[in-house]
This record gives C-alpha cells, sequence and structure tokens, in this order.
C-alpha cells in the first residue's frame, strides 16, 4: 500500500471536496480521483458515497480514517528518527596508548567482535598517543580508554578509574660478552649485582617504577646507568652500546626492536612471576561516552590472569 495516498484519503475527508482537496495537494482534481478509486479498488472497500450531490463518506471510510491518521502520524515519527540519525555523528569509541601491542590489540580485536553488531565496524577510532601519560590523554578529551602501564594515580582517584588487562613479561638485553648472555632464563635475583639502564626522556620510562619496586622486593637497590631515549631507534643504539650494563624492556618491545639488536645483543627471558610490566585500561570515572561501559564490561570478561 501506498502510504502517499492515506494522505490523500485524509485530506479528502477532511474537506469533502475533490477539487478544493487536490489544490492542496498540488495536484490535478482527475488525479487525485483517479488515486482515490485505485485505493478503493485495492481494498474493495468504497470509502466515499458519490450518489449524492455531496461527497460523503462511507461508514467502512469512517472507520479506517482514524487508523489512516496513526499510519501518517507513524510515518512522520519514522522520518524524524532518520533525519536525526543522519545529522547525528554515530557514536565513537577513542582509543589511545599501546594499541600496536599483542596484549592490547587481542583487546581490541574482543571489543570489535562483541560491539560491532550493535554500533557496526567504524565505531572504533585508535588516536596516536606518543610520549603522553593516560591521565593528560583522558583529562584534555583526547580518547576515552587509554592502554598503558598500570599506574596509580592518588591524587586522580576520584576522577580516573583502570582495569587491568594483563602482564607484559621482562626480557633482560645484553651484551654478547656479558655473563649472562648464556643463560636460558635468569631470575631478578641475579640483577643484585648488575648495572640496569634506566631510560630517561621517552614514555617507556615511566616502566622503571615497576623494575625499581620488584627489586625492592627482592631485597636489593639497583644500580642504575641513565641513557636518553625517545624513539625507537634509541632504544637500539642504546642497546648497542652495551657493555656491562642490563637493558630491560617488556617482551611486547624485544618483538619491535628484536631483529634490530640481534646481531650485537642476547636476549634472556627474566622467570620470575612478579618480573612484569601491568597493563590496564584508563578512563574516567565520569565519562559521557555510552561507549566506554560497554567497552570496559568486555575488557573486563575477556583480561588475562
Amino acid at each position: 500500500m501506498d502510504t502517499g495516498i492515506l494522505q490523500e484519503f485524509a485530506e479528502l475527508a477532511k474537506r469533502l471536496n475533490f477539487t478544493e482537496t487536490a489544490r492542496l495537494l498540488n495536484m490535478s482534481q482527475p488525479t487525485l480521483s483517479k488515486h482515490i478509486s485505485s485505493f478503493e479498488r485495492e481494498l474493495r472497500i468504497e470509502l466515499f458515497d458519490r450518489s449524492g450531490s455531496m461527497l460523503r463518506l462511507t461508514r467502512a471510510g469512517t472507520e479506517l480514517l482514524p487508523h489512516a491518521y496513526k499510519i501518517i502520524e507513524s510515518q512522520k515519527d519514522f522520518y524524524a528518527v532518520v533525519k536525526a540519525l543522519r545529522s547525528a555523528p554515530p557514536p565513537q569509541l577513542r582509543v589511545g596508548g599501546f594499541v600496536d601491542e599483542e596484549l592490547v590489540s587481542q583487546t581490541l580485536s574482543n571489543m570489535l567482535v562483541a560491539m560491532s553488531e550493535n554500533h557496526g565496524r567504524n565505531f572504533l577510532e585508535v588516536r596516536p598517543a606518543k610520549h603522553r601519560l593516560p591521565s593528560e590523554l583522558l583529562l584534555e578529551g583526547d580518547v576515552d580508554i587509554v592502554f598503558d602501564y598500570a599506574y596509580e594515580y592518588d591524587n586522580l582517584d576520584e576522577v580516573l578509574d583502570s582495569v587491568t588487562i594483563g602482564s607484559l613479561r621482562w626480557v633482560a638485553v645484553v651484551s654478547k660478552e656479558h655473563r649472562l648472555a648464556g643463560q636460558e632464563t635468569i631470575s631478578v635475583d641475579d640483577l643484585r649485582d648488575e648495572t640496569l639502564i634506566k631510560i630517561e626522556g621517552s614514555h617507556i620510562s615511566e616502566a622503571w617504577r615497576f623494575i625499581e619496586k620488584c627489586c625492592n622486593a627482592h631485597g636489593f637497590t639497583p644500580k642504575i646507568r641513565r641513557h636518553y631515549s625517545m624513539r625507537l631507534t634509541d632504544l637500539i643504539t642504546t642497546a648497542a652500546s652495551l657493555t656491562d650494563e642490563v637493558l630491560i624492556l617488556g617482551e611486547n618491545f624485544i618483538k619491535r626492536v628484536g631483529i634490530g639488536i640481534l646481531p650485537f645483543c642476547q636476549q634472556v627471558p627474566i622467570s620470575d612471576n612478579d618480573a612484569t610490566f601491568p597493563v590496564a585500561a584508563f578512563f574516567l570515572k565520569n565519562c559521557h561516552n555510552p561507549l566506554v561501559p560497554e567497552a570496559i564490561e568486555i575488557i573486563e570478561e575477556n583480561r588475562s590472569e
């Protein structure tokens, strides 16, 4: 059924005059008459009594008119929603941080699979977040969720929340002449008398607090040598310059720089259960994006133990 003809039927029912109604609807009187007759044949019911000098609604036409109004109003509501959807941008979830790491990539994959049915496959937007802390990105409104080391923000507890998604194991990078180079694995205690490289100047320098905390838990304060680093190539240069020092990296960075440092370095896994960098998803507690609670729920369901 053509819903447009319902409008013609309703207007003619109000005016009971073909000429006046046709003028209102910006059509010719014969065209309107043809439409109404065709509609009556479709329904197999006469809607108007044309027998007298005045056009009148039949009993069937009177009963059907309120239903026609309901359909017309529903159609108006339908197109009003369509217009609103066209003008409103689709919901977007903006994420940043360690988005190119395997642990986080798997988390994002779980989110895409679980949320795409309701939000399509273009709801997720990945934004660059180099050398910036989660608190900076979230408070400045650049992203909705940040994946990063599981920092503790004592002064932002009322503002930020986080969910740990898993951990990145430590790998010791040493020169091929180092005494630890021949080991298949080492423990944190093996680092007691070693000088550890403390990266400064880049975002991964924040990982040092986990190294220091772990060493303290094993009963010693690490000896350090500071190296400045801002780029991935700086890490390769640092690794190439190792002599007696030990550079501790997460397995994620080892996968990215491993081939580059293979000619002059040995990579030795650290086997202790506490020798890890915990990674978390950070978000604002008062975030108004409706996709954030949904995403966090999925993260909690799929996080690594």
